[in-house]
């Protein structure tokens, strides 16, 4: 991994789907000052802190990435150690910008630049000039014409990330104060063009990227101006963290990687599938999956587990231990029609109940599944951190190009259990029922 600059890569990652392009990397939940500390004095480059903050309103966002930023300089300060953020978040544009970079700022200080990009290889997530794209199939999708630009709680209408800019900051930041990398100097010109680029007085910047190679460049002269003691914040989707830290790629992960090894009575328990997300895409994948003859459905009524019926938990938790013994795959699901509010922190709100009721049943399982798949960000985060009592993992690659893999530390309540992110909008429609199907194989 990269450490050239002499600093410690911090990745703040606002839900556990931006792991999705790295291996051989830690992960934290948590982020008191001995937990810091540790990880600082372990020696490695680069690790991720899990904030989960996407599932937050917006003070509570900025008051816990200021809890961390505190927690980081004081741990920094007792190690002797120096440190650089990468704000990781959603390749379709949705989370707490700038709220989250103004969070940072007022900790440590203001820096010298913000980058911002978006792009994301294994998704088709792509920036040209400066409209940010969707690949969907063959044809690019400008990302406000979207889904994702219609979430309840971080739409926007804006494709042109220099309007964008100006949306999300209301104004504060006007589209003709950003400045852009563009495709054409960064292929041309290489790191030359993006360092003098970058030490014009602009702060906040675009980066066009569509390929990585061209991130490649980008990332390289970005280390470059940090030597020379540029100060720069990035709010950036997975394949930066991927390029800025140098991890190479390795194949995707086998079964065996995947699931628990085979108990010495030589009966494997079922598997665990847990599907939160409503974007359309989690819907048609489930859908296929339903189609699988090998799992066992448990639909979960949206309404009830808002409020919160104890006894269809009861029986949920019941019914998944007895299933899993036997050696049945069980795919837990809330049902698909999606409840929200005009209010986006009433909207959180409805999820984060929604969420809590699925924690509860997780902390219900007693036997150690197979394998356990977490599908949607906010989801797997709190059933990794929550309901399995994840404090730090190590990510040890992906399942799936985007699916990030996670073996899940002594702390937990199933330790070494492989932990499959499975992101919402990553994967075509037979994605996960063949992940699954690949899991049950071995």
């Amino acid at each position: 991994m990269n450490n050239d600059n002499g600093n410690i890569t911090i990745v703040l990652d606002d839900d556990p789907t931006g792991t999705q392009t790295v291996h051989d990397i830690n992960v934290l939940t948590v982020w008191d000052h001995r937990s810091l500390v540790n990880q600082f004095e372990s020696g490695e480059a680069a690790f991720y802190i899990l904030t989960n903050s996407r599932a937050l309103p917006t003070d509570a966002a900025f008051e816990l990435i200021t809890t961390i930023c505190q927690n980081l300089k004081s741990a920094a300060a007792t190690t002797k150690k120096s440190f650089n953020l990468i704000l990781r978040s959603d390749s379709t544009l949705r989370g707490h910008f700038p709220t989250e970079a103004d969070a940072v700022e007022s900790s440590l200080g203001a820096y010298s630049r913000w980058l911002i990009c978006p792009y994301f290889e294994d998704g088709g997530r792509l920036t040209m000039n400066d409209i940010h794209y969707v690949k969907e199939g063959d044809k690019l999708i400008p990302a406000a014409e979207t889904p994702f630009a219609k979430d309840a709680s971080f739409g926007y209408v804006n494709s042109n990330l220099k309007k964008w800019v100006e949306e999300k900051t209301n104004g504060r930041i006007k589209e003709q104060e950003v400045g852009s990398l563009n495709q054409e100097g960064i292929l041309k010109e290489g790191i030359l063009y993006v360092t003098r680029e970058l030490r014009s007085p602009t702060k906040v910047w675009i980066a066009n990227i569509a390929s990585m190679n061209e991130l490649d460049i980008v990332t390289s002269a970005c280390r470059k101006l940090e030597r020379d003691g540029m100060t720069i914040l990035y709010r950036t989707a997975a394949s930066f963290v991927q390029s800025y830290v140098g991890i190479k790629k390795k194949a995707l992960l086998s079964t065996r990687d995947m699931t628990s090894p085979l108990p010495s009575n030589g009966t494997r328990a079922g598997g665990v599938i847990i599907v939160g997300s409503y974007v359309p895409k989690t819907t048609d994948q489930l859908t296929n999956l339903l189609k699988h003859k090998d799992v066992h459905a448990l639909e979960l009524d949206i309404e009830t587990l808002i409020y919160r019926d104890q006894n269809l938990l009861t029986e949920t938790i019941s019914q998944i231990n007895s299933r899993l013994i036997s050696g049945e795959t069980i795919v837990i699901y809330t049902s698909r029609q999606l409840i929200t509010d005009k209010d986006p922190v009433k909207s959180l709100a409805i999820g984060n109940k929604i969420s809590e009721a699925l924690v509860e049943i997780v902390r219900g399982i007693t036997v150690r599944p197979s394998f356990f798949i977490a599908k949607g960000g906010i989801t797997s985060s709190d059933m990794a951190s929550k309901g399995l009592g994840v404090a730090k993992a190590k990510i040890i690659g992906q399942a799936l190009p985007g699916v990030p893999v996670w073996l899940l530390g002594d702390e937990s309540r199933f330790p070494g259990l492989p932990y499959i992110v499975f992101p919402g909008n990553v994967g075509g429609p037979e994605a996960l029922e063949q992940l699954v199907s690949q899991l049950q194989s071995d």
